[in-house]
C-alpha cells in the first residue's frame, strides 16, 4: 500500500538563493539585505500560478515561509490573498529568516536560536492560527548540531533531510544518516523528502535531467493526498507518509503554465 502524501512549497526568491547569499562556499559568505527586498516578477507570477493551480484541486498545502519576506508589504499581500482564497487548506511552516544555509557554516547555536526566535515571532504575528512549529532548513540541508536547538525552540517537525546517497556532500562533515540520528534523539519528528530508487525527486530534482525522469514518475504514482482536516495530526504523528515539495517560483516556469503532476 502506498503512503499518503503531504504537500509543501517553499517561498524562495532569486535574491535568497545560496548562489547569491547566505552560503559559506557558494556565495562567499555574503549577507542578504532584507530591508531592500521586493518580490521578483517571477515570484509574483509564481504566486498567481499557485493560486490558479489550487483552484483546480482540493489539496491542502503547507507553505514554508522565509520570515524576512513578511517584512515586505507586497509579499504579505500575496500570501494573505492565498490564505483568504483557501483558508482551510493552508498551513504555514518556517524556512528560516534570511535563508542562511546554517549547515554550510561552523556551528553557531546562539545565532541559530536567535534566528529561530525572530522567525517564530514574525510568522506568528502574521498568522498564528495557521503557523505550525514545522521547520525546513534554508538551502534544504540540516546539520546534526541544529536538532537540539530546534527542539528547544519549540519546533515539533523538521522537514529538511534528503535521504539520498548522492546528496551526502550537502551535510558538511556529516551525512544524512548522522543527521537523522540527531533528529530522532532530539525528539523531533522528521519528515524527510520523498526519494525513488535512492534518488531525490523533490525541489530541483524535478527539473534536472536525468533526475527529472525519475521524479516525474514518482509524482505521477504518488499515493493519496492527506485530506485537509487530517494534515496537522498526520504530519505530527508517527505514521509513515511521503513528503513532496517544490517551490512557488516553479509556477513561473514555461511562461507560467507549469503545474505539478499528481
Amino acid at each position: 500500500m502506498k503512503n499518503r502524501v503531504w504537500l509543501s512549497v517553499d517561498t524562495d526568491d532569486f535574491q535568497y538563493l545560496p548562489d547569491v547569499q547566505g552560503h559559506k562556499s557558494r556565495s562567499n559568505g555574503k549577507n542578504f539585505d532584507s530591508e531592500n527586498y521586493y518580490p521578483s516578477d517571477s515570484l509574483i507570477r509564481g504566486f498567481s500560478g499557485f493560486c490558479l493551480w489550487m483552484r483546480t484541486n482540493d489539496f491542502p498545502v503547507t507553505i514554508f515561509v522565509i520570515a524576512s519576506q513578511l517584512e515586505n508589504d507586497k509579499f504579505r499581500e500575496m500570501l494573505a490573498e492565498i490564505i483568504e482564497d483557501f483558508p482551510d487548506r493552508i498551513t504555514l511552516g518556517c524556512h528560516g529568516y534570511s535563508h542562511r544555509s546554517w549547515s554550510s557554516f561552523e556551528p553557531d547555536v546562539e545565532r541559530f536560536v536567535s534566528m529561530l526566535e525572530k522567525s517564530n515571532e514574525i510568522i506568528s504575528a502574521f498568522d498564528s492560527h495557521r503557523y505550525r512549529k514545522w521547520f525546513r532548513a534554508p538551502s534544504g540541508y540540516i546539520a546534526p548540531w541544529m536538532a537540539k536547538p530546534l527542539k528547544k525552540a519549540g519546533f515539533v517537525v523538521d522537514s529538511s533531510i534528503n535521504p539520498s546517497f548522492i546528496m551526502n556532500y550537502k551535510y558538511g562533515s556529516s551525512n544524512y544518516k548522522q543527521t537523522m540520528t540527531a533528529i530522532n534523539q532530539s525528539g523531533l519528528i522528521e519528515r524527510s523528502w520523498k526519494c525513488k530508487n535512492g534518488l531525490p525527486v523533490c525541489g530541483p530534482a524535478l527539473f534536472k535531467f536525468p533526475l527529472s525522469v525519475n521524479s516525474r514518475n514518482a509524482w505521477r504514482n504518488a499515493g493519496e493526498i492527506i485530506p485537509r482536516e487530517q494534515v496537522i495530526d498526520e504530519v505530527e504523528s508517527n505514521k509513515q507518509i511521503d513528503t513532496f515539495y517544490w517551490h512557488i517560483l516553479d509556477f513561473s516556469r514555461n511562461d507560467g503554465t507549469w503545474v505539478p503532476q499528481f
